[in-house]
């Protein structure tokens, strides 16, 4: 299935380009950009997240500062658009979120230690996530934690996978 972010029914079909083999997962495309990438996944016209003009720039480095996140922004939306992952962080993150509500680094850490992963890789995967939440704006800042950010377009498309 196909979405098209700005659509308020999320019914709008988008073409979705297959960058790559799913066992090497979503990788940026040699001397292409990010945001290249981006935009082969989900399409120009879908950058735009919400009404008031919020827009991913997965170049801008002042925002999207490590590697490492911009490359699991595109396995998000690789995900979202109903790609296979090599891993299984983005979807056990996500249902995390959906399951409490509220996350935070070290819950959602030992959520991953407990599913298998090492200490070490369980904290990098969990700060990883925790801050592509925050820069997608899937979550907002509740004291020591995130809690679900219910007015985001892509929280709702993410409500709507969490419940099939």
């Amino acid at each position: 299935m196909s979405i098209n972010l700005l659509d308020k029914n999320l019914t709008k079909d988008i073409s979705v380009k297959s960058l790559i083999p799913a066992k090497k997962g979503v990788q940026v495309p040699h001397g292409k950009s990010f945001q290249t990438a981006l935009v082969g996944i989900v399409g120009e016209d879908n950058l735009v997240l919400s009404e008031d003009g919020f827009k991913i720039d997965l170049d801008n480095p002042l925002v999207w500062r490590q590697k490492k996140v911009k490359t699991k922004a595109l396995q998000f939306f690789h995900w979202l658009e109903g790609g296979n992952l090599a891993s299984r962080v983005i979807p056990e993150a996500v249902k995390f979120l959906f399951e409490h509500q509220e996350i935070s680094t070290k819950q959602l850490s030992a959520h991953f230690q407990k599913l298998g992963y090492t200490v070490g890789t369980a904290n990098a995967q969990a700060g990883q996530m925790i801050t592509l939440f925050k820069l997608l704006k899937i979550v907002c800042k509740q004291g020591d934690a995130y809690a679900l950010d219910g007015g985001n377009r892509l929280t709702t498309k993410l409500a709507r996978i969490q419940s099939m």
